[in-house]
Order: structure tokens, then C-alpha cells, then sequence
């Protein structure tokens, strides 16, 4: 039993002994009132408690992996007293609090060294009287969602050199491609209105109408998200941040650029800056083996993946990541096509 709980008891039991007067002396009588005084002060300021609204915004607007962030509450204290923020997600548990006088408040809670992806917090607010009568009670409860990118690495040749390589890989797919001119497979995030059916029908697989003709460039980056691609948790983030930097570097530029992590699929003509990091906030290791995709891809992977795949597919270049010849430190490598 909390201490508050037992206090308020014997306040209660002193009061009641009063009232019937097993305590007729008139100090006991006094006190007895001023102790039911506050009892009942405190159960007013709890139940006044329970009014509070509060508003929460995750901080920085748009944070990178291992940086410092977290949540901001904001509320407005109808009464004083010791108000706890507790934040909770599936890896920290952040808390704040202290004494809050009555009007507007806020909390900041610190998130050190955050991992990539989105994290949802589960915020509460508990509320004690200022007297200390009565135990802790629990006032607001909601939820609050932390979106945290990868972090980037800085490549400016790689930046440059997405389109700096197009023409030759655009000219040179156009050669390796079978299907007619204009159309090309479908592909997961293609709308129905595209298909082009009279060549469905005749090539007996599902062909949309392409925007680009035969010999335009059309770059994707590609993201190896197999499991056993990657040696480490570590490595695998950085092959993350350096997809994510190719991605920001085109975006920069004016560059058409789609993305290709995983299950998911951005074609390059509905590919944003914000979309593509929203992607890549959300990608993780898989067990299946990469999907297929048209146009020069840049690959982002490792030194194994970009050899294997450069004998299937028409390669812009590849980005390998991996440790270095000692095999302590992290290294990236440009490979060429």
C-alpha cells in the first residue's frame, strides 16, 4: 500500500472517531477538521486533474538515426501538484515530471541515440495532490508516432554521377529489352488504366503503357535487402544511408529517380524526396530474393550482390558497403558497371 493510501486512511479513522466522539477533547476535534479539510481539498484538486488536455509532437521534425530526439507534451495543469509524463515505445521508456503550478506546461522527453524506423510512444500523465493525501492517478493517455530516417553519408561523385552514366545504360537497356516499343511488364504501383491489353493478350503477360521510349534513361535505385547479404545489423544500415543519400542527391538535382527496397516499389515518376525516405524509414532485411524491375538499376548492396546481379540486369553502378581489409571498420566502394 502507498504511502499517500495510508495517510488519507488514518486521516479518515481519525475523523471518524471524532464524530463519534471516542476523541471529545476540542484539539482533536480541531485537528480532525482540519484533516478532513484537507482530504477534501485533495480530492478536489484530483478530480479537477482529471480535465487536463494535452498535445504531443515528436522533435526534430525529421530525425536521422543516432541522433538526439524525442517527444514534446504540452498541457495545460488545472491544479498544482507533482505531474509524471511517462513515454513508452517497444526500446525506451522516457519519463518526466516534477512540481507544475497551475496554467500552461511542458515537458520534453529525450530519446538518446534513436534507431531508424518509427517508433510509437504510448504517453500517459499521472497526477499527485499537492498534499500528499492520495495516491497517484492517471489523467491522459495517447499516443504519439516518431518517424526516424537513416542517415546519410555524404557521396558527391555518387550524387553526380546518377545521371552523369544514364545515356550509355538507357541506350544499352534498349538493346537487352524484348518487349515492343512503348510498353514494358507491369510493375507493383502501376494503375489499372495503364495496362495496354492488345499486348497483354498477345505476349501473355501483363504490359502497361511506358512514358519513357525506348533509350530514355530510367533509374532505380536498387536496395539489397536480403538477410544474408549482409554480415551485420551495422552494415546493412549503412547500405540504408547510402541509398537514402543517393536518393536526396537526385532529388537535389531536378533527377527522376525510383526506388527499389524490399516489397516496395516507387517508380520514378511518382518518386518524391519525402516518399522515398519514407521508404527507407520503414525497410528492413528479408528473406526474399530481389524483384525484378525495368530500366539501369544502382545498385546498393554488397561487393557479392552487385557481381551477381551485374550478369542479370543492366547496372548504372554499384555501391558496395562492407568492412574493410582488417574487417573492423566500415567502408564504401564504388564499383563500376
Amino acid at each position: 500500500m502507498r504511502a499517500g493510501s495510508v495517510l488519507s486512511t488514518a486521516v479518515l479513522l481519525i475523523c471518524a472517531a471524532v464524530l463519534a466522539g471516542l476523541l471529545p477533547s476540542p484539539l482533536w476535534t480541531f485537528l480532525a477538521r482540519t484533516a478532513l479539510l484537507c482530504v477534501l481539498i485533495s480530492l478536489a484538486c484530483r478530480w479537477l486533474a482529471g480535465r487536463v488536455r494535452a498535445e504531443m509532437s515528436a522533435w526534430p521534425e525529421h530525425p536521422e538515426s543516432g541522433d538526439f530526439a524525442g517527444i514534446d507534451v504540452r498541457f495545460r495543469a488545472p491544479v498544482p501538484g507533482l505531474w509524471r509524463i511517462e513515454a513508452t515505445a517497444q526500446d525506451a521508456e522516457l519519463t518526466a515530471g516534477g512540481w507544475f503550478a497551475r496554467g500552461r506546461q511542458r515537458a520534453r522527453l529525450e530519446h538518446k541515440a534513436v534507431r531508424r524506423g518509427v517508433h510509437v510512444y504510448r504517453v500517459r500523465i499521472s497526477y499527485r495532490d499537492p498534499l500528499g493525501l492520495l495516491s497517484g492517478r492517471m489523467v491522459f493517455s495517447g499516443e504519439v508516432e516518431l518517424s526516424v530516417r537513416p542517415r546519410t553519408v555524404p557521396l558527391p561523385d555518387l550524387g553526380a554521377r546518377i545521371g552523369a552514366r544514364g545515356p550509355q545504360i538507357g541506350q544499352r537497356h534498349a538493346q537487352r529489352s524484348d518487349a515492343p516499343s512503348g510498353v514494358r511488364r507491369y510493375l507493383p504501383g502501376d494503375r489499372l488504366a495503364e495496362v495496354h491489353w492488345p499486348q497483354t493478350l498477345r505476349m501473355g503477360e501483363t504490359q502497361v503503357r511506358d512514358a519513357y521510349t525506348r533509350g530514355t534513361v530510367l533509374r532505380t535505385i536498387a536496395l539489397d535487402t536480403r538477410r544474408g547479404a549482409y554480415p551485420d545489423e551495422q552494415t546493412f544500415e549503412l547500405a540504408v544511408g547510402v541509398a537514402a543519400s543517393l536518393a536526396l542527391s537526385a532529388a537535389r538535382r531536378g533527377q527522376a529517380v525510383g526506388l527499389l527496397a524490399g516489397d516496395a516499389f516507387v517508380p520514378a515518376r511518382l518518386a518524391t524526396a519525402a516518399r522515398l525516405m519514407d521508404v527507407l524509414t520503414r525497410v528492413a532485411r528479408t528473406d526474399a530474393a530481389m524483384p525484378g524491375s525495368t530500366g539501369a538499376l544502382i545498385y546498393v548492396g554488397t561487393a557479392q550482390g552487385a557481381a551477381a546481379l551485374r550478369t542479370q540486369r543492366p547496372l548504372a553502378f554499384a555501391v558496395a558497403v562492407g568492412r574493410d581489409a582488417q574487417g573492423e571498420d566500415l567502408c564504401i566502394r564504388d564499383w563500376p558497371a
